[in-house]
C-alpha cells in the first residue's frame, strides 16, 4: 500500500513536473518573444533616434544658414539704414544752406530795396527841388528876357535918338 501511494505520489510529481516543465517552456517562449520583440523596438527606437538625429542635425544647419543669412541681410540693412542716415543728413545739410542762402538773398535784396528808395525819395526830393528851382529860373529867365527885350528897345530908341541928333548935328555942320 505504501508503495502504491509512493508510486501515485511519483506520479503526480512526475505531473506536475511535466506541467512545470511545460509553464516553464511556455514562459521561455513568451520571454523570448518578448525579448525579441524588445529587441526589435529597440533597434526601431535606435533607427527612429538616428533618422531623427539627422533630422535634428539638418534642421540645424539649415537654422545656423538661416541665421548666417539673416545676420548677412541684418549687416546689409544696417550699413543701408546708416547710407540713408548720411544720405538723410548730407541732404538736411543742403537743405539748410539753401534756406540760409535763400534768407540770405532775401535779407540782401530787402537792404538794396530799402537803399532804393532811399535813393528814389532822395531823387524825388532832388527832382523836386530841380523843379522849382528850374521854374524859378525859368521866371527869372523870362524876366531878364523881358528886360533885355526893354533895354534893347530903349537902347534901339536911344539909337535912333542918337543917330536923329547925329544926323542933324551933321547937317548942321554942313
Amino acid at each position: 500500500k505504501e508503495q502504491a501511494e509512493a508510486t501515485e505520489a511519483l506520479e503526480k510529481l512526475k505531473q506536475d513536473r511535466r506541467k512545470l516543465e511545460k509553464d516553464l517552456e511556455s514562459q521561455q517562449k513568451k520571454l523570448r518573444n518578448e525579448l525579441e520583440d524588445l529587441e526589435q523596438r529597440k533597434k526601431g527606437a535606435a533607427a527612429d533616434l538616428e533618422r531623427r538625429k539627422r533630422q535634428y542635425s539638418m534642421e540645424l544647419e539649415r537654422l545656423e544658414r538661416q541665421k548666417k543669412q539673416a545676420a548677412g541681410d541684418l549687416e546689409r540693412q544696417q550699413r543701408q539704414v546708416a547710407q540713408a542716415n548720411a544720405n538723410l543728413e548730407l541732404h538736411q545739410k543742403r537743405t539748410q544752406e539753401v534756406v540760409d542762402r535763400a534768407q540770405e538773398e532775401r535779407l540782401r535784396a530787402a537792404r538794396e530795396l530799402e537803399e532804393v528808395q532811399r535813393q528814389k525819395a532822395a531823387l524825388a526830393a532832388q527832382s523836386n527841388s530841380l523843379k522849382s528851382k528850374t521854374n524859378q529860373s525859368q521866371q527869372s529867365l523870362r524876366l531878364k528876357e523881358k528886360q533885355l527885350q526893354d533895354l534893347h528897345s530903349k537902347l534901339e530908341s536911344e539909337e535912333s535918338a542918337l543917330r536923329k541928333q547925329l544926323g542933324d548935328r551933321e547937317t548942321e555942320l554942313r
